[in-house]
């Protein structure tokens, strides 16, 4: 995570790519209701290892269709 909240991966070595508008903005909506920067770290590390252990099909999948694979 970069100094500003947002995440600089890379889709070309399996890492996902977040939509940096989208990813600020929950970062500040966190932070805005009270989320401790502590809990805020733990909860984007958390979320990018699940994130990144999703394939990319998997994930190219669910994005176009909006519809969670089982």
């Amino acid at each position: 995570m970069t100094p500003g909240g947002s995440v600089n991966a890379l889709g070309s070595d399996g890492m996902c790519e977040l939509d940096p508008v989208t990813w600020d903005a929950m970062i500040d909506a966190l932070k805005a209701n009270g989320v401790s920067d502590e809990t805020l770290g733990k909860v984007c590390r958390q979320a990018l290892t699940t994130i990144n252990a999703t394939p990319v099909a998997v994930r190219e999948e669910w994005v176009a269709t909006g519809v969670r694979p089982r």
